[in-house]
């Protein structure tokens, strides 16, 4: 078993890696190619960011307190960080 940190760095050093691939491609198949394994190495932050809010809230609250306090952390990190695409458009028509 290895921990968050191990895959979040070996993730985006692939996903550095794919990217000068994607630079450097000679023609389309690999460009989709490259962003294909770009979208599934890059989707790690955004698959693990649960998982290590937990963490981290678990550290800082102390052992002693209820896990639905986590919970309540969590789930409103989770809350904003699906909320935030259906919302953002709203916010642009008074700049169009």
């Amino acid at each position: 078993m290895v921990g968050r940190r191990e895959v979040y760095l070996t993730a985006y050093l692939c996903f550095t890696l794919v990217f000068i691939l994607l630079a450097d491609a000679p023609n389309i198949g690999a460009a989709l190619a490259a962003r294909t394994l770009s979208g599934l190495f890059g989707c790690v932050g955004t698959i693990l960011v649960g998982g290590t809010l937990a963490d981290i809230c678990a550290c800082r609250l102390s052992l002693f307190r209820h896990p639905l306090e986590v919970g309540k952390v969590v789930g409103s990190a989770q809350l904003c960080r699906r909320a935030a695409p259906p919302i953002a458009p709203l916010g642009l028509r008074k700049y169009t």
